[in-house]
């Protein structure tokens, strides 16, 4: 990019963008997410409740559409949610719709030292 700088052509605003871009998701969870709500036990307190998965997801979308458009995170791509208070994970995928994206919660878990493989996005909230 500093080769670029030397042209005067580079330097000038070509355009922008009037209209705001939306991008929208569709959430849903896999069977096998809603049987794991239970893997830590029936207590209240083991519990992992549909309502804590849907913040989790509500509360990460501005920064999966963030990454989506810089390009850290990739469509068709597993990827981890993890609230860093309650030590919830999210393993999800993002994949393309019609006029939205459709992003489903593969499997949830409580686990503060849950391990990735070293080229998997996860977004900490």
């Amino acid at each position: 990019m500093k080769h670029l700088k030397n042209f005067k052509i580079f330097e000038k605003e070509l355009t922008y963008i009037k209209k705001n871009i939306e991008i929208r998701f569709d959430v849903e969870a896999s069977p096998h997410a809603m049987d794991r709500k239970y893997r830590h036990g029936i207590e209240k307190e083991e519990l992992i409740e549909e309502g804590d998965v849907i913040d989790l997801v509500e509360r990460s979308i501005e920064e999966l559409t963030i990454a989506l458009m810089q390009n850290r995170l990739n469509v068709d791509e597993r990827f981890v949610l993890k609230d860093k208070d309650s030590g919830l994970c999210a393993v999800c995928l993002i994949q393309p719709g019609d006029i939205d994206f459709n992003l489903t919660v593969i499997t949830v878990m409580r686990n503060q030292n849950f391990r990735t493989g070293e080229d998997q996005f996860v977004l900490e909230i």
